[in-house]
């Protein structure tokens, strides 16, 4: 029976060795096979270095407007919302609209809820094409930590295009009744002539401002900024090793731990009434037990 048992077990560890040999030479080959594709992919980008520029150029047109998303979060909110301003205002840019707002943010960390009053600032701001970059650098050190940046691109080339051939071709009509209105000879056929008139420049002027529109989104980069004021920033520098998690996580239970200990005390303090009542029945009732017993003996 033994022997038997050692034989299968010496055909099982046979198997899983044989697995393992042709697993690893799979990897082997795997990674050669990527290693003579990388560098093929890197001598063609020797050979042409601004490939990438090429292929973005051909795929958006002329006519591209920008969109960027940004959230900071910050210790000191009101000193994060002064130097925005101002660096709005240096790179000649203007606020479209903000929203600063206290709501109470309920904040969930393991197992411990809690609710507390966090300052948000909502910006929708409007910064020359050639100011972008500038701009959101001035951010990066001065406003938070950048928690979320997405940036989006809308090619309106097409439609840039599609209105100002309707421009001209609304301008020809308007050209060509205004002839038409000098020939007339008809009181009916005036009023007609007008009124045609009238559609046709209100038209006008509605493309007119979409073509205006298009191109001051093509000038004018809008970026979308949310300041958080957080007690403590999340950790995001791409720290992502064993002792960076453990870092975050011991401080992130501390900060619980503050935090519950925060809502204990005022707790307690909402409860002294109820306690003091509890209190008092408890000893008043237990005050008449005593007299009840005495009573009987």
């Amino acid at each position: 029976m033994k022997k038997r048992f050692w034989i299968w077990g010496g055909f099982i560890v046979l198997l899983f060795l044989i697995g393992c040999t042709r697993s690893g030479n799979d990897s082997v080959e795997q990674v050669s096979d990527l290693d003579i594709e990388s560098r093929e992919f890197q001598e063609e980008s020797n050979q042409n270095p601004a490939g990438n520029e090429d292929v973005s150029d051909d795929l958006m047109g002329e006519k591209v407007s920008t969109s960027i998303y940004l959230t900071y979060e910050t210790k000191q909110y009101v000193e994060s919302i002064e130097y925005l301003k101002e660096a709005i205002r240096s790179h000649k840019g203007e606020i479209e609209s903000s929203v600063e707002s206290t709501p109470k943010a309920q904040v969930e960390d393991w197992e411990t809820e809690w609710d507390r009053e966090q300052k948000i600032g909502e910006f929708i701001v409007r910064i020359p094409v050639n100011e972008t970059d500038p701009f959101l650098a001035s951010l990066e050190e001065n406003v938070g930590i950048k928690s979320h940046e997405e940036m989006r691109s809308v090619d309106q080339t097409q439609q840039y295009t599609d209105l100002t051939t309707r421009l001209e071709t609304l301008e020809n009509t308007q050209v060509r009744l205004e002839e038409l209105l000098e020939q007339a000879e008809t009181v009916e056929d005036i009023l007609s002539i007008e009124q045609a008139l009238i559609d046709i420049i209100t038209e006008k002027e509605i493309v007119q401002r979409q073509i205006d529109g298009i191109d001051q989104k093509v000038d004018f980069t809008t970026v979308y900024i949310t300041i958080l004021e957080e007690s403590r920033p999340s950790n995001r520098n791409g720290e992502t090793g064993f002792w960076s998690r453990v870092k975050e996580a011991l401080l992130d239970s501390l900060y619980a731990f503050y935090y519950w200990i925060q809502d204990a005390a005022i707790w307690i303090i909402y409860a002294i009434p109820y306690i003091l009542f509890l209190s008092l029945g408890g000893w008043l009732l237990i005050k008449i037990g005593k007299r009840l017993k005495a009573k009987k003996k």
